[in-house]
């Protein structure tokens, strides 16, 4: 009689189907699972890292900051004297260089506006000066930088830290100038927070441009 290969008995057949089903079970649990990259996960939990700075530096750190900025005529006048004070007074640097980054805080009526920025007047007599006011590029680090209040070596790494500023003008071009834009207008006077970027090796830039930080309607 020839013996059949294939033929297993049934106590050798039950740790086989025990086997089988075990493995089938694990390969069930496996799929059960949402499998995230490493990498993928690292992604999102720096970018809720960045958005949980950002709101802190809008609703705490630069309210507070902007207590003390000052108004952009008298900082106007003030850097453009010789060897003035103004800068290290009021100017923050994160780096060595020339580079100096400023807040002003104002108030001020719209003379202009144009497809990317307004102008607008702050002061009066004498003292009165117009500066434009970016509605479109707002780009760059002066809103971040200006506060002096975040710090590469505080935040720890330096995609983070332009991650920072990618988010902050995000920030600035969804929440604040866009419900601005919907009902801007020549003649109406404004309550102006914003920061800006000169070179003291240049000195005083009449074109300078202020990224505005905080654009509210008086009247």
């Amino acid at each position: 009689m020839v013996k059949n290969e294939t033929y297993r008995s049934p106590k050798k057949r039950k740790p086989l189907m025990y086997g089988i089903s075990a493995l089938i079970g694990l390969v069930l649990l496996y799929l059960s699972f949402d499998i995230v990259p490493l990498d993928e996960r690292a992604e999102t939990n720096a970018g809720e890292e960045v958005a949980e700075m950002v709101a802190v530096y809008f609703e705490e750190t630069l309210p507070a900051v902007m207590l003390d900025a000052p108004e952009p005529c008298s900082l106007s006048k003030m850097l453009k004297t010789e060897d003035s004070s103004g800068w290290e007074k009021y100017g923050q640097q994160n780096a060595i260089g020339n580079r100096y980054y400023f807040l002003v805080s104002g108030q001020g009526r719209i003379r202009t506006v144009q497809d990317d920025f307004i102008t607008v007047t702050f002061g009066e007599g004498d003292a009165e000066c117009t500066f434009r006011i970016s509605t479109v590029y707002i780009f760059g680090n002066e809103i971040r930088d200006a506060s002096g209040k975040l710090q590469l070596k505080e935040v720890g790494s330096l995609p983070t830290f332009n991650s920072l500023s990618e988010s902050i003008n995000e920030r600035v071009r969804t929440q604040v100038v866009a419900p601005f834009l919907k009902t801007v207008k020549v003649g109406k006077t404004i309550q102006m927070q914003g920061a800006f970027a000169l070179n003291r090796r240049l000195g005083w830039d009449p074109d300078v441009e202020i990224k505005p930080i905080r654009l509210q309607f008086i009247d």
